[in-house]
């Protein structure tokens, strides 16, 4: 038989050369002992422990590319996850107009990727929540139902936010993919 590449003169598969160089490889391979696995899961919390010090805002776990504005008006409990591509903004002031907003995370609500929570008033999501991909929650409108000329007059960028009223998800509520929750909606769950 024609040798191996390490030099043998056995069948590459059924030599025992290559059988100690497959278990070397094998104990010595960073995928065996699952780091791959491991990491992204490090990274997720090492992401919102650095945040949570810059910020005062600490989730458990924060996604890639996540967008956290309005610091001091977020109030969040333990076991908050945030998935990749989230903006959570507490709107402070906008168009010159100035508010008070209070958005209220509590204890185990996981949000899944590009969701989006904007604040002007109060936005409160319960216990245990899980907001699906792609999810919109508002309190308020750029423009007013109530005057419809501005509706049509201004660009919405350039409308003063309305329709301001608060929001309140219940505790164990799952809201799926794709979902708009606006400000004449007081309460789900």
């Amino acid at each position: 038989t024609a040798p191996c590449r390490i030099g043998c003169l056995a069948t590459p598969h059924l030599s025992p050369c290559h059988e100690k160089r497959r278990q070397v490889h094998k104990r010595f391979n960073p995928l065996s002992f699952g780091l791959f696995d491991v990491l992204p899961r490090v990274i997720v919390r090492v992401r919102a422990r650095v945040l949570g010090f810059f910020s005062g805002v600490r989730f458990h776990k924060l996604g890639r590319l996540s967008k956290i504005r309005g610091a001091q008006g977020i109030f969040v409990g333990q076991r908050v996850s945030v998935g990749d591509f989230c903006w959570i903004e507490a709107v402070f002031s906008y168009a010159g107009a100035r508010f008070s907003p209070r958005l209220q995370l509590n204890e185990g609500v996981s949000l899944s990727d590009s969701t989006h929570i904007s604040c002007v008033l109060q936005v409160t999501i319960g216990e245990n929540c899980m907001i699906g991909s792609k999810v919109y929650i508002g309190d308020h409108s750029h423009g007013s139902l109530a005057d419809p000329s501005e509706l049509f007059s201004k660009s919405p960028a350039h409308r003063l936010l309305g329709d301001v009223a608060a929001i309140h998800i219940g505790k164990n509520t799952w809201i799926c993919d794709g979902a708009v929750i606006l400000a004449i909606t007081d309460q789900i769950g």
